[in-house]
């Protein structure tokens, strides 16, 4: 797990050392997003003391929003990949901050990884029927049917880098906020992932 959550702020660090060196004006942002990662990599390292007695949930009084814009802060999206926003939820919660940012960190690698050769990810945030929503979405390759039902269980991957515990944590950290997760996909027309937070 601890492989899998730093392989994407080391490759943030990388792209930003190298923006920095080909553009010196991008200077100043490019040591922001290094820092920013270099805290989230302490976050995670920190976690290392609870793996056999996870430590409670940090509660704080924030939203979904500020989730995806911190997740987001520290990111620098490939060339090819488009983001689109539309984040409209307006519902105050009880979050741990750094939990939740790590899901959404987890979904936006599963989603870039799925468009190697680039597409669009939509991220959402909405109030809903008593809960808040988020909703991330992409356009790549999607998951068979035959691999629907594994997505959350424990080693399972399709990728030959990935160690199959980035949905497992997801899962594990929304249930632990009394909200669930759902993945639903199309093979060849991308795929969807679902948190509800009441």
């Amino acid at each position: 797990m601890m492989r899998h959550d730093l392989r994407s702020p080391l490759i943030n660090v990388r792209n930003a050392a190298q923006l920095m060196s080909e553009e010196e004006e991008s200077k100043d942002e490019m040591l922001s997003i290094i820092n920013k990662n270099i805290n989230y990599m302490n976050t995670i390292v920190e976690d290392l003391r609870n793996l056999t007695s996870p430590r409670p949930l940090r509660m704080e009084r924030s939203d979904l929003n500020q989730v995806v814009e911190r997740a987001l802060e520290k990111r620098i999206l490939p060339e090819k990949i488009r983001l689109k926003l539309s984040l409209e939820a307006t519902s105050s919660l009880r979050l741990d901050l750094d939990k939740m940012i790590r899901v959404v960190d987890n979904v936006l690698n599963n989603a870039i990884d799925a468009m190697p050769e680039g597409g669009t990810i939509k991220v959402h945030t909405g109030d809903e029927g008593g809960e808040t929503v988020l909703t991330i979405t992409d356009t790549g390759s999607g998951i068979p049917d035959s691999d629907k039902e594994k997505v959350f269980t424990p080693f399972f991957t399709t990728k030959e880098t990935g160690m199959g515990l980035g949905l497992t944590y997801c899962r594990e950290v929304i249930e632990a906020h009394n909200g669930s997760i759902t993945v639903s996909s199309r093979v060849g027309q991308g795929t969807a992932v679902e948190v509800r937070i009441p």
